[in-house]
Formats: C-alpha cells, sequence, structure tokens
C-alpha cells in the first residue's frame, strides 16, 4: 500500500496529542487549516483575545496538535502516508464488525500516528540544523566533527520509514480481508456456519494485545506492525475458510 507517489506539495492532516479530550481533538480538526503551526512559540494573551477561537485555541493546546505547516515537505509526505494507513486500518468493515478488536484499534492507531508526527517535526527540525551547518563557514574538518549527528539522523528516517511501511502492510492485508468480508456479505459465497471460525478467531485476542504499544523504539514497533499484518492475513485465510465450508455445505436451509 505504498504511497510513494504522493507529490512535494502533500498535505497531511492535523495530527493530535490522542490524551486531549474528544471535543479538543474534534476543535483542533474543526480548525486546522487556520491553526498556527504547532512549532511556533504559542500565540500571546493579546493574539489570543484578538485572534479569534482558533489563537485562542493554539494557545491552549500549544504542544498537543502538528499541522501541515510544522513538517519539511520529506516529512509531509512520510506522515501523508501514516495517516492514510490508519485510516485504511479504521475504516475497515473487518475492523468495525470486531474482527481486529484483540487490540483497540482507536486507542492504539491514533498514539502511533502521533508518535509518528512529533518524530517526524523533529527530523525537519534536524534537517535544516544539518543545511545550516553544510552553509556555514566551518572548515570542512570542524564540519567532519558533526558527521555522527548526520549518520544518528539517517538512521532514524531509515526506521521511521519501516515503521510507515509496516503501517501500509497491515492496511493492505486488511484490505485483503475486507474482500473476503464484503463478498460474503453480499451474499456472492454461500453464509456458512461461523461458529468454528469465530472461535477461532476470537482465540487470537490474547495475541493481539500490547501490540503497536506507543513505544520510542521504531524497529520494535515495525516488528509488531508487522505481526498484526500477519494476523489480519490470517483472518482473510480464516474467512475464506468458512466460506469454503459453506460451499461444501450447500446452502443454508430456508436461506
Amino acid at each position: 500500500m505504498s504511497l510513494s507517489h504522493l507529490p512535494d506539495s502533500a498535505h497531511p492532516r492535523v495530527a493530535v496529542d490522542p490524551e486531549l479530550s474528544g471535543g479538543e481533538q474534534r476543535a483542533l480538526r474543526e480548525n486546522q487549516d487556520v491553526l498556527p503551526p504547532g512549532t511556533s512559540p504559542p500565540p500571546g494573551r493579546l493574539h489570543g483575545l484578538v485572534g479569534g477561537g482558533a489563537a485562542r485555541l493554539a494557545r491552549r493546546l500549544h504542544g498537543r496538535y502538528i499541522v501541515a505547516a510544522d513538517p519539511d515537505p520529506d516529512a509531509k509526505i512520510l506522515l501523508c502516508r501514516a495517516q492514510e494507513a490508519i485510516g485504511a486500518v479504521l475504516g475497515s468493515e473487518v475492523n468495525k464488525a470486531g474482527l481486529l478488536d484483540g487490540m483497540d484499534n482507536a486507542l492504539t492507531l491514533p498514539a502511533e500516528e502521533w508518535e509518528i508526527a512529533q518524530t517526524l517535526v523533529a527530523h525537519s527540525r534536524m534537517r535544516e540544523e544539518q543545511r545550516a551547518l553544510r552553509e556555514s563557514d566551518l572548515t570542512p574538518l570542524q564540519k567532519s566533527r558533526f558527521a555522527p549527528q548526520r549518520d544518528a539522523l539517517r538512521r532514524s528516517v531509515a526506521a521511521l520509514t519501516g515503521r510507515i511501511e509496516a503501517l501500509e502492510e497491515y492496511a493492505a492485508r486488511t484490505a485483503a480481508a475486507d474482500a473476503v468480508y464484503r463478498r460474503r456479505r453480499r451474499g456472492t459465497l454461500p453464509p456458512p456456519d461461523r461458529a468454528a471460525e469465530m472461535a477461532e478467531l476470537q482465540g487470537r485476542n490474547e495475541a493481539y494485545e500490547e501490540l503497536l504499544a506507543r513505544t520510542a523504539a521504531h524497529e520494535l514497533a515495525t516488528e509488531r506492525i508487522g505481526e498484526l499484518a500477519e494476523d489480519a492475513a490470517e483472518i482473510e485465510a480464516a474467512l475464506r475458510r468458512a466460506a469454503d465450508a459453506g460451499t461444501r455445505l450447500g446452502p443454508v436451509p430456508g436461506a
């Protein structure tokens, strides 16, 4: 589910701290086009009085949101990719039907988005620092002393990109399970006896716990998301087995 085709003008939606109340999150989303950048200094009290509701909201929730103006172009693309993948999982029918609810996607995925957004803003700031360093009048020898900084940034970007790719794989596996689920619901596949398959799926609930927990270790998060993608594929396979069983048994009487 790679979205690497996104242009440099990619416009991610506002990312919000999941610890905010539902009302505060809605207010930030409704005002995202007029909010000042989250990386800017907080608006002063006078600005909050004369700048309208958005300025007051930004002053009160400064540091708790990230808008499209905060990350640089490279980071914008990665944030869009993460948000697209997360939105696909949360909007999937198998998620809404509870087939993925061994872990609470509605809680863990917004936390994942927030952590990714914060890291991308840090990457943007550090890239600007490195650009300024390259253009400074320091000697080449002096600049070389900061090579470990560049290497740390490169490794962090690679790790975060891998984490986002794992989210995209999770979304792709979820979409595959969705396709089977929709065909069955439309009646193009005979309705099987789902009791055994549902018991099998519910028995996997414990395996989902703690996956996608908020963590600063991108490598660990990528591994966990990869396991989720594998489980989504197993859900798809289980749905297919249930459908095949229904085909062999024939139509349900009275259906």
